[in-house]
């Protein structure tokens, strides 16, 4: 029975902590010893039994890297947890070479460490032969699914393992991401329930799950919560190396994610690609961002990321191109890039989303907050007094207003505040007001069910006769086919 546990971390309220929830995890009694390096932990381990260690990486005088290596020569290892985080990634990597075969991921909390006593806590000797060796083939699974060059002859005995855990059935591979946390906690249940020990559950392959069985796990074939995950699935053929296996499947899963298919096999997601795909211009888009013409950008990504767009798109192709869009956010707005970085990054990791209609809502959001943060940096270019002017017609644009009105409120000549519009903004009071009417009309449009009569009357026009004629001056388009050309979102605000 696991009994004995030692925590290994330099940083003493990171070691307290961690004992402290060992303690109180209910899980049992343990007897939790302390260590602020590798080499301290080694010296403990010559005169005391120790059957777990929670190790970290970094550390002085002997390393965690460095300690796993002398644990993995060890005759009776103990289960080791590495203590690590997404960003200290590659550090786990190396961790699998040397016997880890679990994780707790920064920040701890008690629920994880419940989990992982949950899981051990039966690791005894009458078992630690079959159990470890199940452990040691999920550990060679996590490096194997991230690490290119790992030993084709240490991929072969691998597989040849898998082949006896599965009983010899011929292994299929799946990868799952999935934004519910009542669904990802109970996917290893499930898959127990239905293969008993002829299957493997392999955690935090990153930000993926996977799974090795004979056959494709009904619960996510047949499941009617097509919602909640994202899977792609490969079969494992002879001459396959394991690494591109694991990218074909994650890539089949993150095409399921854009064509709105919860389950895809690899090779049928290559095969349904369809049409010619049409690339989104960054530069283009930005440009259009950064000149306020929002209804610009909304067409090019309909254009290159619509619903028949995207059946033209592998997984590849759209990541580029959005990465290089969130490049060239950043080239050319580097401060107002990080204002909003939180927002760049939950973009780019686009498969936390629950699909891609909440995905491209932050996306357009995204755009719009760029845009507004584009216009306020912008006003630094203007006179003192023309700042005045438009934050003015900014809380008022929607109201009866004139730029006498304007000039009396920024106490400007009124000839000199209508030079300064022309030669600071390039168009005149009348025509910048009617554009800022019309950009919040599209707004509400696009935002709510009333009705055009009352959104022209709401952002300042007199009657909607008038409203409808600057609508379709400004964008070419009447407001009821501005309306129709963009469906659905009403229906989601």
């Amino acid at each position: 029975m696991l009994q004995n546990i030692l925590i290994v971390d330099d940083e003493k309220f990171i070691r307290q902590g961690l004992k402290r929830m060992i303690e109180q995890s209910g899980c049992g009694s343990f007897c939790v010893a302390l260590a602020r390096n590798g080499q301290e932990a080694l010296e403990y381990m010559e005169h005391a039994p120790v059957d777990m260690v929670f190790t970290d990486i970094s550390m002085p005088l002997m390393n965690g890297i460095d300690f796993l290596r002398r644990l993995s020569t060890m005759k009776c290892r103990p289960v080791t947890i590495i203590i690590s985080g997404y960003n200290d990634f590659s550090y786990a990597v190396e961790g699998l070479r040397n016997g880890v075969v679990d994780y707790l991921l920064k920040p701890i909390d008690d629920a994880q460490v419940r989990k992982l006593l949950e899981k051990y806590r039966d690791w005894g000797e009458a078992q630690r032969e079959d159990g470890y060796a199940r452990q040691l083939l999920v550990r060679d699974l996590r490096y194997a699914a991230v690490e290119a060059e790992f030993p084709p002859e240490q991929e072969q005995e691998m597989l040849v393992r898998i082949g006896a855990s599965l009983g010899g059935r011929q292994p299929e591979l799946f990868f799952m991401r999935t934004h519910s946390l009542f669904f990802q906690s109970t996917v290893e249940e499930r898959l127990h329930r239905e293969f008993g020990q002829q299957a493997i559950f392999v955690a935090d392959v990153g930000k993926w799950t996977m799974i090795v069985s004979g056959a494709a796990p009904s619960f996510l074939t047949n499941s009617g919560e097509t919602a909640t995950f994202w899977v792609g699935a490969v079969r494992l053929k002879p001459g396959m190396r394991f690494c591109e296996a694991c990218r074909q499947a994650r890539n089949a899963a993150k095409r399921g994610f854009l064509t709105g298919r919860s389950f895809v096999w690899a090779d049928e997601a290559a095969q349904a690609i369809v049409g010619k795909p049409c690339p989104l211009n960054a530069e283009e888009c930005v440009y259009a961002i950064g000149m306020g013409r929002n209804e610009a950008v909304r067409g090019a990504l309909e254009r290159s990321w619509g619903e028949q767009a995207r059946k033209a798109l592998s997984a590849e192709m759209f990541e580029a191109q959005l990465k290089a869009f969130l490049s060239q956010v950043r080239k050319e707005y580097p401060q107002i890039y990080s204002r909003y970085a939180l927002i760049s990054q939950k973009l780019e990791d686009y498969m936390a989303f629950s699909g891609w209609q909440e995905f491209s809502r932050e996306f357009l959001g995204y755009t719009y907050l760029i845009a507004n943060a584009v216009r306020e940096y912008g006003m630094g270019r203007y006179s003192q007094t023309l700042q005045n002017a438009l934050q003015y017609i900014e809380e008022h644009f929607a109201r009866d207003i004139n730029l006498a009105m304007v000039a009396n409120h920024v106490s400007a000549n009124y000839s000199v505040l209508s030079r300064e519009f022309k030669e600071q903004v390039g168009i005149n009071f009348v025509n910048y007001l009617k554009q800022r009417r019309i950009e919040a009309a599209k707004g509400l449009l696009l935002t709510t069910r009333k009705s055009s009569g009352e959104i022209g009357r709401e952002v300042g026009f007199v009657n909607e006769r008038q409203y409808a004629k600057v609508f379709r001056d400004i964008t070419g388009l009447t407001p009821t086919e501005f309306r129709r050309l963009h469906p659905g979102n009403a229906d989601d605000a």
